[in-house]
């Protein structure tokens, strides 16, 4: 796992999970781009504009994020040729601080 705080947007980071195990939900800590109370989104990179995988209210420590497969939409142009679905053995997430 990693977790890569964007330097340019504080509360915003790209998260890598490499699940070479197939669990069903990995266990990632947040603590270096979350502080205690501020509100977040997860959201998975093959479905950025859907619904957030996770979020709520960072009460400290580690966050778990679904490792489901995630259908990407088709790539514009390019409705025969799908693109891959990564999950479960390897997805990337986008975390961001939401207001309040």
């Amino acid at each position: 796992m990693f977790v890569r705080p964007n330097g340019y947007e504080p509360g915003r980071a790209n998260i890598v999970v490499y699940n070479w195990g197939g669990l069903a939900t990995a266990v990632v800590d947040v603590s270096k781009v979350l502080h205690v109370g501020e509100r977040y989104a997860v959201r998975n990179v093959q479905d950025l504009f859907g619904a957030p995988v996770a979020g709520g209210t960072y009460d400290g420590g580690s966050i778990s994020l679904p490792m489901t497969a995630v259908p990407p939409p088709p790539p514009i142009g390019m409705a025969r040729s799908p693109a891959p679905v990564t999950g479960p053995l390897f997805n990337v997430f986008l975390l961001e601080r939401t207001p309040r």
